[in-house]
């Protein structure tokens, strides 16, 4: 303790809740029964030859050990009857259904909660499989105790599949993925001939080439929606009204594309010392900014890597082709979002407009966006009172217009004003999602000053397309009928 106490702060790493303090043989037993406590591969000591609490340890151990394989017996025995009633309630709509996520994902773990609330609403019984503590882990021990103790017809998981566990997962048991976000697993086409009879795959990523190529018709279209038991219209007091309302909503945090380029040009400069390398990669940056300023964006890797080709041609360079893919894909995922936010920025203040309310991070950091910084907007009711109080709530991702930004600001009540995509580069179309009308688009510079002006200056056509919009995100886009769409196609796989 004396030694610790010289080269760390205590109580920091105490309420970081990271670390886990054993005292005694009664501390060891306490902590390594709990399921959510993973079993040390290695035991060390600092203050001698002798492994302090090593016997005590393995006494637990051999115990969680036959115990696991006692659970095991039973979910064997469970699993293996065809009189557990599974296929009945998947049938009547009213399963067992096991969500599980995890705490170290950032919104993900929001996705499967409110998803499991829509459960619930529909008459499910449901359990939710989360680390209860940042040192704690879901191991095959704790898995196999929660399958055995609740018995689920169904798992909900998001972007991991049935073979990944550390158990192997009953063929009988429906398993859900939802699929958010292209992770190498994911869009591996070895990965298809891997899925059971009773997977189900839910796709965010409906415009998504590398995952509709892989798995074609066995997706199933679930765009992420948003919480309408959340997302809804409040009855705003008069300081609300004062301290969220605003001509123009734009929620993001915000980008220092300058700052950035230098962290890319330093990251690349450990790789090479070439100074005119890294000046050509600098002016690459700066000349496809000068080119989005004037509203030329780009929407896909290709347009990048020719872009990339050209500029070092132009100054008698050639750059290999893995060397040139690396790039544009820094420049498509990274580079391109955080430049888009910023312009957008730049042409509502160039344009004129004065009632701008910027939530995010960040932006109170540059002196040109100072008086219109809010700082973080806290997601759920107060973003949702954000939204109904502003006039025109702004789209601001460029790769998809279906982002939960959009059906949030719908569900509230307010008029969304989504940036234009190319369909064949939109990951999540908007406009497959809900009707043309209900929603409105800006596809340059020019048309998001028209656009603004308009819908600000007429209050009765703003509000007619606020409806509209809500309507359709209701009908559509809220996790309760994302629910009883799963519920419904759920007997189609059995």
């Amino acid at each position: 303790i004396e030694v610790l106490l010289q080269v760390a702060d205590i109580p920091d790493i105490v309420s970081r809740d990271c670390f886990v303090f054993v005292i005694g043989n009664e501390g060891v037993e306490k902590c390594f029964s709990d399921l959510f406590i993973q079993v040390p591969q290695f035991l060390f000591s600092l203050s001698s030859t002798e492994l302090v609490f090593e016997d005590k340890i393995n006494e637990v151990v051999q115990k969680r050990t036959g115990e696991l394989e006692e659970k095991v017996r039973q979910l064997d025995e469970y699993y293996g009857s065809d009189d557990n009633g599974l296929e009945d309630r998947i049938r009547e709509k009213r399963p067992r259904i096991l969500f599980w996520t995890s705490r170290f994902t950032a919104t993900l773990q929001y996705h499967v909660r409110d998803s499991m609330d829509a459960a619930k609403r529909a008459g499910c019984e449901c359990y939710y499989l989360i680390e209860p503590a940042s040192a704690k882990r879901i191991t095959r021990e704790k898995q196999v105790d929660v399958l055995l103790s609740f018995k689920p017809d169904v798992i909900f998981d998001v972007d991991h599949m049935r073979f990944e566990n550390d158990y192997t997962i009953y063929p009988r048991i429906i398993y859900v993925t939802w699929i958010q976000d292209p992770l190498p697993v994911l869009i591996d086409p070895a990965t298809r001939d891997r899925l059971q009879k009773r997977d189900i795959l839910l796709n965010h990523l409906i415009n998504e080439k590398e995952v509709v190529d892989i798995y074609g018709d066995i997706l199933v279209d679930a765009p992420t929606p948003a919480n309408s038991h959340i997302y809804k219209p409040y009855e705003l007091t008069e300081k609300e009204k004062e301290e969220y309302g605003a001509d123009i909503c734009f929620v993001c945090h915000a980008s220092d594309v300058e700052a950035y380029i230098d962290k890319v040009l330093s990251e690349y400069g450990q790789m090479t010392d070439d100074e005119v390398i890294l000046g050509i990669i600098r002016d690459i940056f700066s000349n496809y900014r000068k080119e989005a300023q004037k509203g030329n964006f780009f929407f896909s890797r290709k347009e990048f890597a020719d872009f990339i080709v050209e500029q070092f041609r132009l100054k008698g360079y050639e750059l290999g082709a893995e060397n040139v893919d690396a790039l544009a894909d820094e420049m498509e995922k990274w580079y391109n979002q955080r430049l888009f936010r910023q312009i957008l920025v730049d042409w509502m203040i160039e344009a004129g407009f004065t009632s701008i309310k910027l939530w995010g991070n960040g932006w109170k950091s540059s002196p040109k966006y100072t008086k219109f910084a809010m700082g973080p907007a806290q997601n759920g009711e107060v973003l949702s009172k954000i939204y109904q109080a502003s006039k025109v709530v702004m789209g601001n991702n460029i790769r998809t217009t279906g982002a939960a930004r959009a059906w949030e600001s719908m569900l509230s009540g307010a008029f969304y004003l989504s940036n234009y995509i190319p369909e064949e580069n939109d990951i999540c179309d908007i406009r497959k999602m809900i009707p043309e009308g209900s929603f409105e688009m800006f596809r340059s510079k020019e048309e998001l000053i028209d656009k603004l002006s308009f819908y600000l200056e007429n209050d009765e056509e703003r509000q007619k397309m606020a409806e509209k919009g809500r309507k359709a995100a209701l009908e559509t886009m809220t996790f309760d009928a994302l629910m009883d769409k799963l519920l419904r196609i759920m007997p189609e796989y059995l």
